[in-house]
């Protein structure tokens, strides 16, 4: 994967190219966690906040509960590793599955 390889600036023109439907959503979402966590491990700390911003704005308009969840689930753990508790726990309270 390029993020976890060091090239995040190639995961983030790769993420763009995934076909833009709510389909797609989830795993954008996903890729940007995914992303927001190898930017932080390589020390930028203001890139991985707005991977983490674009895969929460992304997760909260997904359809599909279930998917939602294991997105925002994603992105609440991202946060934690980063970091960022509080965030994190705001991110918590917008998951509706008690699962």
């Amino acid at each position: 994967m390029q993020a976890e390889s060091g090239d995040t600036a190639g995961a983030l023109r790769t993420v763009a190219l995934i076909e833009k439907n709510k389909e797609d959503d989830y795993v954008r979402s996903m890729v940007q966690a995914s992303i927001a966590q190898a930017q932080m491990k390589g020390g930028d700390a203001n890139g991985a906040q707005k991977s983490l911003a674009s895969a929460r704005k992304l997760a909260t308009s997904l359809p599909d509960m279930d998917r939602r969840d294991a997105a925002l689930r994603q992105i609440a753990l991202v946060q934690v590793q980063t970091g960022d508790v509080a965030g994190s726990l705001a991110v918590v309270e917008q998951i509706d599955s008690v699962y």
